[in-house]
């Protein structure tokens, strides 16, 4: 599950993070997997919370894909939203994130 969210300011929540497999860190919309059984909605939040502090009040549901078809078979359901309130982050022991809030204005360029 991944979560776009934008903030009261109008900045979209991004993390960066050192990823191994392409060895340098990127910029993402949070991100991250289900617990056993968990609902996607519930998983988007806690993720969104966990990685960013950001507490999601609703969320969207924008799109299901498959991100990287021709090698597995992993589904990302991306979510939206624009009520969120500022909480505390909580990572995991062995996260590493920094998190970036970019003026939507902005956005457009970063992804040209």
């Amino acid at each position: 599950v991944a979560v776009c969210a934008l903030t009261p300011k109008k900045e979209v929540v991004l993390v960066k993070q050192y990823r191994k497999p392409v060895e340098k860190p990127l910029l993402e919309i949070p991100a991250g997997k289900l617990e056993d059984d968990e609902d996607r909605v519930e998983a988007a939040k806690r993720e969104l919370e966990e990685e960013t502090g950001y507490i999601a009040k609703e969320l969207t549901h924008v799109v299901d894909m498959y991100g990287s078809p021709g090698f597995c078979d992993e589904q990302l359901s991306i979510y939206f939203t624009d009520n969120v309130e500022e909480g505390k982050v909580h990572l995991d022991e062995d996260e590493y994130v920094e998190v970036i809030k970019v003026p939507i204005e902005n956005v457009k360029s970063m992804l040209m």
